[in-house]
């Protein structure tokens, strides 16, 4: 079976998630969720052909060889390396925001290509309540990531305090920082500096609260 790299197609794909345990060397599984929609919803029957991404970078095209009560087995076809991804890995720190305002945030991230977030409570986060919803927004990129046709789930990391965040980054190739004052001063010229020669494969935007980053938080970064 030959492993290959594709180009964005024009059309959009019908992704369905499947885990990495339920792939093995030559068939995927489908269960849950995405067993009911294709099985009672899609009404999809054995010959199908089917696509599927199992988050880590890899879409498996295949065939539907059986149906049974709780899951469907599909024939692997052809495997393809990160379709549909951009080069740039890209981390975003985001300061705790209120109510559903993190999850639309992680959808629309998970849209545009983002690899990994982190989210952070800082001085002007007015809620610390939302560490209990990282699993709901690992469901919310899993529904983004299909609906955008991307093969990589976004890693979701635990919430943190800014300064751990900052700790998770050190090694990122680009480091910004969203903040009035010091952009100011960044298109002046006087605090970017941009290696011309370096190959960038890895960048991190931090982006506060409703309120912002306080200047210690900026100096911080």
């Amino acid at each position: 079976m030959k492993r290959i790299t594709i180009v964005p197609p024009d059309k959009h794909i019908e992704l369905f998630y499947v885990k990495p345990a339920d792939i093995t060397g030559t068939h995927f599984i489908i269960k849950g969720s995405e067993f009911h929609h294709i099985r009672h919803v899609l009404r999809r029957k054995k010959g199908d052909r089917i696509s599927v991404v199992d988050g880590k970078g890899n879409e498996y095209d295949g065939i539907i060889e059986e149906i049974q009560y709780d899951r469907i087995i599909g024939l692997i076809t052809k495997i393809l390396l990160k379709p549909r991804e951009p080069l740039l890995e890209v981390t975003i720190i985001q300061g705790l925001i209120k109510g559903s305002r993190f999850k639309i945030f992680v959808e629309k991230a998970t849209e545009i290509g983002v690899r990994r977030i982190i989210p952070a409570y800082t001085e002007r986060s007015i809620s610390r309540d939302l560490i209990k919803n990282v699993k709901r927004w690992e469901n919310t990129a899993v529904s983004a990531m299909k609906q955008s046709g991307r093969s990589i789930l976004p890693e979701i990391r635990e919430v943190c305090s800014f300064r751990e965040a900052l700790g998770q980054v050190e090694n990122c190739n680009i480091k910004l920082i969203a903040h009035p004052m010091r952009a100011r001063k960044s298109f002046a010229g006087d605090s970017i500096d941009m290696p011309k020669k370096r190959i960038m494969r890895s960048a991190v935007i931090a982006v506060g609260p409703e309120g912002g980053f306080t200047q210690d938080e900026v100096l911080m970064a």
